[in-house]
């Protein structure tokens, strides 16, 4: 699977997720994108540099919910811990695709990985208050105001209130007691413009960076064959590797449950040297249960020209 087409099935998984009741009367994920969109659009000039970047921003800012969304038992009300960081992954991924062009990648990532943090910032103590800014002064005279901008336009309250949209209050939902009534469909129809061209982009990408040297990741669950499979499309000069050989002792495989998340870094790890070195051929075969937990690799592929 190419980068863009796992990135093109994240964003219609977008359609189809809840987010926390409270402060999204829109419901879905990829309406509330396309309302940031829509209104970071009319706070940027068109065309602008600015306005390129922003939109950037309203796209991958809550992919990461997809991995991070849970129903807590307590009420049964959604959340998304962690999500910003997990969007910047994803956005890192993606981030080679949009260098060279008139796009500051690091000002994207940034804004994407500090969204809570400036959507919240009002509540923040003085002192890590300086920081951000310190930190986004650095990046650009404006990204602070760009910020401001994002948390702007993220507040869906204010949106449904400006554009006239309606919802209701249902007591009976445990989950989503704000139902909309109403979408607004010109900034939906223009935000799904916006992700046809950024993976349009990517793919063409792809396409251009195309080399003789390859990175293969199998999925499946344990014991269904991956390493048989591996094995038999092995080139030549080809490298394989699985979070399993981590566990692999002189007296045997010897799991360690508690050890697992070092076992993966060590998996990627060993990846990346595979592809500093040039190796033609790099095939990992994990699990890979869930799409996010392969977006590092994505990411070392188009590092390293895979």
């Amino acid at each position: 699977m190419a980068l863009s087409d796992l990135i093109q099935g994240e964003f219609e998984a977008l359609k189809s997720l809840r987010q926390r009741k409270d402060y999204h009367p829109e419901k879905y994920v990829f309406d509330h994108e396309a309302y940031v969109a829509h209104s970071l659009r009319q706070m940027t000039e068109d065309g602008s540099r600015e306005q390129r970047e922003l939109l950037l921003v309203a796209a991958f800012h809550d992919i990461g919910k997809i991995p991070t969304t849970d129903r807590k038992a307590n009420g049964g009300y959604i959340t998304s811990y962690g999500h910003a960081e997990k969007s910047r992954k994803y956005w890192n991924a993606v981030a080679p695709a949009f260098e060279g062009l008139d796009v500051r990648t690091d000002v994207v990532g940034w804004l994407i990985e500090e969204h809570m943090n400036l959507k919240f910032s009002d509540r923040m103590k003085d002192r890590k208050l300086q920081k951000k800014k310190q930190k986004a002064k650095a990046l650009g005279d404006r990204v602070w105001t760009m910020g401001q901008f994002f948390k702007q336009a993220d507040d869906m309250l204010a949106f449904f209130e400006n554009h006239g949209l309606d919802y209701r209050e249902d007591a009976d939902a445990s989950d989503d007691h704000l139902e909309p009534l109403d979408r607004h469909e010109e900034a939906i129809g223009r935000f799904e413009d916006v992700i046809s061209g950024i993976i349009d982009h990517i793919r063409s990408f792809e396409e251009s960076s195309g080399g003789n040297k390859e990175l293969i990741l199998l999925r499946g669950v344990p014991g269904c064959g991956k390493t048989t499979f591996a094995e038999s499309i092995r080139s030549r000069h080809g490298e394989m590797i699985a979070t399993d050989e981590f566990f692999e002792t002189d007296g045997g495989y010897d799991f360690d449950p508690s050890k697992l998340g070092e076992a993966h870094e060590w998996c990627r790890s060993e990846t990346e040297k595979m592809m500093e070195s040039g190796t033609p051929q790099v095939m990992v075969h994990n699990t890979f249960t869930q799409v996010w937990e392969m977006i590092a690799y994505y990411s070392m592929a188009a590092k390293y020209g895979y």
